[in-house]
């Protein structure tokens, strides 16, 4: 008891007097052993840790805490591989536990999170945490362990508004100043993070771990290279710090400075050479620098550390199909899966190779296997949803979707995947709930809010948009890209005014960006000032080139100027961004106005073959193939009608196609339908015509037509309706 006393006072070296005392009277007080390993934990005594934590292990093999204990006492010792064997036998001991077990003592659901959590397995981790703060919101540990969480999670607002009380009590907590600061750089609040996380390396100069922090703060704001030698600067200050050593590389390999990431990779297996992670880096640095005999090296050297180290077996399959080897790579990840029956990396890797070679039955296979094999990652579902949607499986997304069950404390990345299924199928209203759900899930994080206000605008809730937008500038009155979104909506509202002080807020704050350029061109067509807004989409390409921007200047000035398209710029972006489909989806449809229809016809099969396929471009094509007597016009017709059966243009094209394959009167059913949908069309009222006549109801044929030559208003009189009106009277004469 006394110990305890002491230990709870910050008093540790006479709590581990008394410890010693009374092991040395009775070795098997196992509480009062377990006690003084965590006390010689907390004085940095990690030798004598963990001589006693072995010791311990040896008569008390299933004790979960203890395993835990010695993972993190031999990964500060710098023992990867030993300290991955102990936290790994403490997630397989706590898998046994049941809800009596946590019952009898709600401390071992903060020991359940916490290896979760280290084990990267952040879903598992948080129903833990939360019923552990929930049972014992005093304990700091457990507010603070659910606070790294949600730091971890990317809901830095969540992770700050938790910590306040202990900031108000502890408020010279390096280390709580630090986590608040992290919590900050997450929200994009760099103006807070960079003084908070200054501030917590001043009260604490030697923590390595607070000075990385500070440096990826500084990165996140921008501030790239003072941000990069600061966590240069960890690894050569801490031979023993390999975590931050990790996420520097891959830092360095995301900005594709190969070299500098290899350079960091070698120091890293300097410190811990049998750690197969640093391996594997090696191995993706090469292969960022076209290196593909080190890039194998890498992998292969990872692998001979760890034969089981699954990332660097997937790179092997990539390195395979990097040098053009699709079929090795399959054969590979084949290989592994049935080798690792029970691993979802290898399925994923699987499915996104059929993809990429567009065999969506064998990707979609293996992504239900994956969801199959482990029902309870409610990702792979989202993974399988977010294909579906990629691919034009609407319906099949939306099935997938209801098999979800969303509730208040669903991930926010879950809660967008259910809306963009919905909103992919055209159920908007199903969608805006599911949006109103994340903007209700985003709490007090303005990064947040405004990913929620922006899928609110995409599924026409303007209302709910509004709302969530201004909890977003209430919270953070200089958020830009919440004024961004207003702006646009203000703007389609008629509110020219306050649309325009939004846009002059943003060019003040930032008048390097194209952002308030691209607002006051959509603001100038919106009020059709097509030659201003021509203006206003060019000096925001020139500021920063963007295909968007492009596609925006192309249409005002289709606009401004509809005798003369201007594609010459888009056959300019596409030479040197071939796979930029949504200006090839532009260029094709100019093709067509222009009379060019073997070019749009060879950029409306490029999209197909890329599988960028909807009702309209399958429609184009089946128009371009009917003006050329291509069979294939009927097929695509009806695949467009099978997507869009209440599009007038579809059922148009459709019907027609009908009609020129010798279905006449199935094709003027549809054909009806379509004019019933778009009254007046000349070319719709035509091809009814034309039906008439085929059917042999040769009067009614003759009635159409004259009604269309009598009230023919802007729209062009169709190429035949003469021709066959003259001819009708022709065989009537």
């Amino acid at each position: 008891m006394k110990g305890e006393v002491d230990q709870a006072r910050g008093d540790l070296e006479n709590a581990l007097t008394f410890y010693d005392r009374a092991i040395a009277s009775n070795a098997r007080l196992v509480p009062a052993r377990r006690a003084r390993i965590r006390v010689l934990l907390k004085l940095g005594r990690l030798e004598d840790a963990k001589t006693a934590v072995g010791e311990l292990r040896k008569t008390s093999p299933f004790d979960p805490e203890m395993a835990y204990l010695q993972s993190r006492i031999l990964r500060q010792l710098g023992d990867e591989s030993g300290a991955s064997v102990a936290l790994n036998n403490a997630a397989f001991i706590l898998s046994n536990y049941d809800e009596t077990d946590y019952a009898a003592d709600p401390k071992n659901l903060y020991l359940a999170a916490s290896v979760n959590f280290l084990l990267g397995h952040h879903e598992s981790a948080e129903p833990f945490a939360r019923e552990y703060f929930s049972l014992r919101p005093d304990d700091p540990d457990g507010r603070r362990l659910l606070a790294e969480l949600f730091v971890a999670k990317g809901r830095g607002a969540e992770a700050a508004q938790l910590l306040k009380p202990l900031r108000r009590k502890n408020p010279d907590d390096p280390d709580l100043i630090a986590l608040v600061g992290q919590a900050a750089t997450i929200e994009g609040r760099h103006d807070v993070a960079i003084p908070l996380l200054e501030r917590a390396l001043e009260l604490a100069p030697d923590d390595v771990s607070i000075l990385g922090r500070l440096g990826y703060g500084r990165v996140a704001a921008g501030d790239i290279e003072p941000g990069l030698s600061d966590l240069e600067e960890v690894m050569a200050r801490d031979p023993l710090e390999t975590d931050l050593g990790h996420s520097l590389a891959k830092l360095l390999l995301d900005r594709k400075e190969f070299a500098r990431a290899t350079e960091v990779a070698y120091k890293l297996i300097d410190r811990a050479p049998n750690n197969p992670v640093f391996h594997n880096l090696v191995g993706a640095a090469a292969l960022g620098l076209e290196d593909a005999d080190a890039a194998r090296a890498g992998f292969e050297a990872a692998l001979a550390v760890d034969p089981t180290h699954m990332p660097a077996m997937i790179n092997l399959a990539r390195l395979d199909i990097r040098l053009g080897n699709a079929e090795a790579a399959r054969n590979r990840l084949v290989a592994i899966h049935e080798s690792n029956p029970g691993q979802i990396e290898p399925m994923l890797e699987l499915a996104r190779l059929a993809e990429e070679e567009r065999r969506f039955d064998d990707a979609i296979r293996w992504l239900e296997k994956a969801v199959q094999t482990d029902s309870s990652r409610v990702a792979l579902r989202v993974r399988l949803i977010e294909f579906y949607v990629r691919n034009g499986y609407t319906e099949d997304a939306v099935a997938v979707a209801h098999t979800i069950e969303l509730s208040d404390d669903s991930p926010l990345e879950v809660i967008e995947s259910v809306g963009n299924a919905e909103l992919a199928a055209g159920n908007r209203r199903r969608a805006a709930a599911a949006f109103r759900r994340a903007a209700a899930q985003a709490g007090a994080s303005p990064r947040l809010l405004v990913r929620a206000g922006r899928n609110q605008l995409a599924a026409g809730d303007d209302n709910g948009a509004e709302r969530t937008l201004g909890e977003a500038l209430r919270l953070d009155p200089e958020r830009l890209d919440a004024h961004a979104l207003l702006a646009g909506l203000d703007a389609r509202r008629g509110r020219t005014a306050v649309a325009m002080r939004r846009i002059a807020l943003i060019r003040k704050n930032d008048p390097d960006s194209p952002t308030s350029d691209r607002l006051e061109g959509d603001m100038m067509m919106a009020n059709r000032l097509y030659a201003a807004a021509s203006l206003a989409y060019e000096a925001g390409f020139r500021k920063e080139p963007s295909s968007d921007l492009l596609v925006r200047l192309f249409e005002a000035q289709q606009l401004a100027t509809p005798d003369n398209l201007p594609v010459d710029r888009l056959e300019a972006w596409i030479a040197d961004n071939p796979e930029d489909f949504d200006v090839v989806r532009v260029l094709g449809s100019a093709y067509i106005e222009l009379g060019r229809l073997d070019e749009a016809l060879a950029l409306h099969e490029r999209l197909v073959s890329a599988g960028r396929v909807d009702a309209e471009i399958l429609n184009n094509l089946a128009s371009l193939y009917g003006e050329m007597r291509d069979p294939r016009a009927l097929r695509y017709a009806e695949m467009a009608y099978e997507l869009a059966p209440g599009s007038a243009d579809v059922l148009d094209t459709y019907g027609w196609q009908l009609v020129q394959n010798g279905e006449p009167e199935r094709g003027l059913a549809i054909l009806r339908d379509a004019s019933a949908r778009s009254a007046g069309s000349a070319e719709i009222n035509y091809h009814i015509a034309y039906a008439l006549h085929a059917l042999g109801r040769t009067e009614e044929a003759r009635a159409a037509l004259e009604d269309l030559l009598d009230n023919a208003g802007p729209e062009p009189i169709p190429a035949g309706a003469r021709e066959l009106l003259q001819e009708i009277s022709s065989s009537n004469n």
